[in-house]
C-alpha cells in the first residue's frame, strides 16, 4: 500500500523540476538599462550603463555604443579590448570604458569632459554569435547660466523700462517677473539668442508705470531643475515726473560744469606747452649767438697773429741790413773778414792776436778770421 504514495510523489517532483527547466529555458536574454532621467552637465562626466538581463557573463561578447540611429558610433569592445579607429573622432580619447561587473553582463561607458553636441539618444548593443539586443538611453545635457543683470534705462513717458538679461543657458530656460509677494508679472518682450556652442541668452524686458518695492526676475532650467535670481527695488522718486526733472537738470548741469573745466584745463596745457616751447626757441637761439660770437673771436685773435707774423718778417730784412752794415764796418778796421748769414756771428783770430768775439743777431752769422803781421 506504501509504494503508490512513493510513485505519487516521486511523479509529482519529476512535473516540478519539469516545469522548473521549460520556465528557466523559456526566459529570454534581453538588454536593459537603468531606469531613470540619464543628465550630465557640461564640461562634467556622462555614465552609459546597459545589463544583460537574466545577469550572465558579456565577457565573450561585443559591446557597442552608438548615437541616434546607429548611424554614429561612440565605442566598440570585441576580443577582449577595445577596437581603435572605428570610432567616430570627436569620441577618440573621450570615453573610458568600464568592465569590472562584465562577468554579471554589465558594463558602463564614461564620456568625460560633456559638451552640448552630446546631448541625445545613445543605443547599447551585445552581440554573439546565438545572440543579438540593444536597449536605447537618452542622455540630457545642462548648462546653469552666467550671472543675472537686471538694467533700467532712462523713463520715458509711457513709463520705466526694466531688462533682465542672462546667458549660458542649456537647455532654453523658462523667464518671468515676480513682484514682491511671488506673484508672476507679465512681460513686456522676451527674446533668445543662441552662441557658436549652442549656449542660450535669454533677455526679458518690463514697462512699469506705477512703482512696486520689488522686482524679481527668475531664470529656470527646467532639466536639473534649478534657477537663477535677482532682485531690484524701483523706488517712488523714478516714477515721479517732476523729480525725474530736477535729476535731469542736475545731472546735465554736472555734464556741462564738467565739459567747461575739461576745456579750461586743456586750453591752459596748450598755452604752457607752447609757452615752453618758445622759450626753448629762445634758448637754442642764444646759444647759437654765443657760438658765432665765439668764432668770430677766435678769427679775430687768428688775424692779428697773421698781422704780427707779418711784422716780424718785415723787420727782419732790415736787421739783416744793419747788421751787415755793422759787420762791414768792423771788417774795415780789422781786415778782410769771411761773412756769412747765419743766426750766431764769431770772431775768430789766430794766436798772437788773441782776440774771440761772439755776437748775436737774428738770421745773421758773421765770421772774420784775420791774422796780423
Amino acid at each position: 500500500m506504501m509504494e503508490p504514495a512513493s510513485s505519487y510523489f516521486s511523479g509529482y517532483c519529476m512535473c516540478f523540476l519539469l516545469l522548473q527547466v521549460m520556465t528557466s529555458t523559456s526566459e529570454k536574454l534581453m538588454v536593459t538599462v537603468p531606469k531613470g532621467h540619464l543628465v550630465a552637465r557640461v564640461g562634467g562626466q556622462a555614465a552609459l550603463s546597459c545589463q544583460l538581463s537574466p545577469p550572465q557573463s558579456a565577457e565573450h561578447m561585443e559591446v557597442h555604443w552608438f548615437r541616434g540611429d546607429n548611424s554614429q558610433l561612440v565605442y566598440l569592445y570585441r576580443g577582449g579590448h577595445e577596437v581603435n579607429g572605428e570610432a567616430a573622432p570627436e569620441y577618440v580619447n573621450c570615453t573610458e570604458f568600464v568592465k569590472e561587473a562584465m562577468g554579471e553582463g554589465k558594463v558602463t561607458l564614461k564620456i568625460h569632459n560633456v559638451s552640448i553636441s552630446d546631448d541625445g539618444p545613445y543605443r547599447c548593443l551585445f552581440k554573439d554569435t546565438d545572440f543579438s539586443d540593444m536597449a536605447s538611453m537618452n542622455l540630457s545635457v545642462a548648462a546653469l547660466g552666467l550671472e543675472t543683470q537686471i538694467h533700467v534705462q532712462v523713463p520715458t513717458s509711457d513709463g520705466l523700462v526694466v531688462e533682465c538679461n542672462s546667458g549660458g543657458w542649456f537647455p532654453q530656460p523658462q523667464m518671468e517677473w515676480r513682484d514682491s509677494r511671488g506673484e508672476v508679472v507679465p512681460h513686456s518682450s522676451k527674446s533668445y539668442s543662441q552662441d557658436g556652442a549652442r549656449l542660450f541668452h535669454m533677455k526679458m524686458t518690463l514697462l512699469r508705470n506705477f512703482s512696486d518695492c520689488n522686482i524679481t526676475c527668475y531664470v529656470h532650467n527646467p532639466v536639473i531643475g534649478e534657477e537663477k535670481q535677482t532682485s531690484i527695488i524701483l523706488a517712488n522718486d523714478l516714477f515721479d515726473k517732476e523729480h525725474l526733472t530736477k535729476k535731469f537738470l542736475i545731472l546735465f548741469s554736472c555734464l556741462t560744469i564738467a565739459l567747461v573745466l575739461t576745456y579750461i584745463c586743456l586750453w591752459y596745457f596748450i598755452r604752457k606747452a607752447a609757452a615752453n616751447a618758445a622759450a626753448a626757441a629762445a634758448e637754442e637761439d642764444a646759444a647759437a649767438a654765443d657760438s658765432t660770437a665765439a668764432e668770430a673771436s677766435v678769427a679775430e685773435a687768428a688775424a692779428t697773429a697773421a698781422t704780427a707774423l707779418d711784422s716780424v718778417a718785415a723787420e727782419a730784412p732790415a736787421a739783416e741790413d744793419a747788421a751787415a752794415e755793422d759787420a762791414a764796418t768792423e771788417d774795415t778796421a780789422t781786415g778782410s773778414p769771411e761773412i756769412s748769414f747765419l743766426s750766431t756771428a764769431s770772431f775768430t783770430s789766430d794766436a798772437n792776436s788773441n782776440t774771440t768775439a761772439v755776437v748775436a743777431a737774428p738770421e745773421l752769422e758773421v765770421s772774420c778770421q784775420s791774422t796780423t803781421a
